[in-house]
């Protein structure tokens, strides 16, 4: 028999992506601006999914739902589904664009005499979670660590140690959000995750959780720096150099910088000296980086484990609808380490508008587009406010600054 001269062809494993159908939906129109954006040819090419995104905004906002002032859904037991924007949303038509002008939450108000004990505030918002999720309110009738002597709701800074009240020069007391956690981020050592809106104060809680960990150290009126380091991670520019990680206390540093120190399995005398790991910006966790900073919590926590060691977690995000699972793989305990605050407590009411473009024209739509963002700035400034334009590239920002400068000569407003 002739042998076979057929050159034989490698076999390949075969790989199989699981999506659901939402996600599968996300993926579609992040392909489909990705390749706008890259040729900015194709006519109408977004036209399709961009409507029957809008369509369902618009619908959803004239569905009125016991959860109007959520956002998003998450999965697990716990997680709450949310279809409807809140009440009061308004639907506008004009010629080749519709708008949806959603109103900003109202303030929850402050009751005066308003006190930081569990028998009052601190009840009722474990009450709203159990209604949110189903949870025994059984299981949080012993959350008596708090000062029942607070007769008021702000914490003066004056009560801080005198070490720490120079971190709040110039501040006479905290904010709601942060008086309302003061006495578990600065008396205990629980780990602790805040969910709280933009602008509420987080980065202070992370303050004063440092505080607390360096007044830990603070003996016979002399800091021992030998004994501890924390470390702030967060989605920006590390500001320590790993040649400087030995002299100081306090590591500010990107996910992936700290992922590779604490690799090196061949020295653990850093690693081993952390205390505390403030986690900036969690809800990454459903990000690219999201992976980086699940093995450093592992890491962490085994680290914990094996070595019978203290090593506080706080966790700082924006609000999450999924919070309870992720206090879940922080360790933090829902009874006495977890806050969310929703969009009422904002410092600032947001409100916000969307606009959806029905031109097909591409030509025509870009123009609108223009057009439709120099009102929006005028109206800012009429009252009183500033304004911000964000584009796709910086070839776009060139673009936009010339057209808007354009539309500015055709009108006396700017002049």
């Amino acid at each position: 028999m002739a042998p076979n001269t057929q050159s034989r062809m490698p076999s390949y494993g075969t790989q199989v992506t699981i999506q659901t159908e939402s996600a599968k939906q996300i993926d579609k129109l992040r392909r489909k601006e990705e390749k706008r954006n890259r040729r900015g040819t194709e006519y109408g090419v977004e036209s399709d999914v961009s409507a029957a995104s809008f369509s369902s905004l618009l619908q959803a906002s004239e569905r009125k739902n016991p959860f109007d002032n959520l956002i998003g859904s998450g999965s697990g037991p716990h997680s709450l589904s949310v279809t409807a924007l809140p009440q009061g949303t308004i639907r506008k038509h004009y010629k080749g664009y519709e708008e949806v002008i959603i109103p900003p939450t109202p303030t929850t108000e402050m009751k005066p005499g308003e006190k930081l004990d569990s028998g009052t505030t601190i009840w009722m918002n474990w009450k709203r979670l159990y209604a949110l999720t189903g949870w025994k309110t059984g299981t949080f009738s012993k959350r008596g660590q708090l000062s029942t002597t607070q007769n008021l709701f702000m914490i003066e800074i004056k009560e801080l140690d005198d070490f720490a009240q120079a971190a709040f020069h110039g501040y006479k007391s905290l904010n709601r959000i942060q008086s309302w956690i003061f006495q578990t981020v600065y008396y205990t050592n629980e780990n602790i995750l805040v969910c709280a809106p933009t602008g509420a104060g987080k980065t202070n809680i992370a303050m004063i959780s440092i505080l607390h960990e360096i007044g830990q150290h603070f003996k016979d009126g002399y800091l021992h720096k030998d004994e501890f380091k924390i470390v702030y991670v967060a989605p920006m520019k590390a500001l320590a150099a790993e040649s400087e990680l030995e002299e100081t206390q306090m590591i500010v540093t990107t996910p992936e910088k700290w992922d590779v120190i604490t690799r090196k399995s061949s020295d653990m005398s850093l690693s081993m000296l952390v205390k505390l790991l403030i986690i900036d910006e969690v809800h990454l966790l459903n990000d690219d980086r999201g992976p980086v900073i699940e093995a450093l919590v592992a890491r962490t926590l085994r680290q914990v484990e094996s070595t019978q060691t203290m090593i506080r977690i706080v966790g700082l995000s924006a609000t999450l609808p999924n919070y309870l699972e992720v206090a879940q793989f922080l360790r933090v305990s829902p009874e006495t380490g977890l806050f969310y605050f929703d969009s009422s407590y904002r410092p600032v009411p947001l409100a916000q508008q969307y606009i959806g473009i029905s031109e097909q024209n591409f030509a025509a739509r870009n123009d609108l587009l223009n057009e439709i963002c120099y009102k929006k700035i005028v109206d800012s400034l009429r009252q009183g406010h500033q304004a911000m334009v964000f584009v796709h590239s910086r070839k776009d920002t060139a673009k936009t600054a010339a057209k808007l400068i354009r539309v500015i000569g055709l009108d006396n407003f700017l002049l």
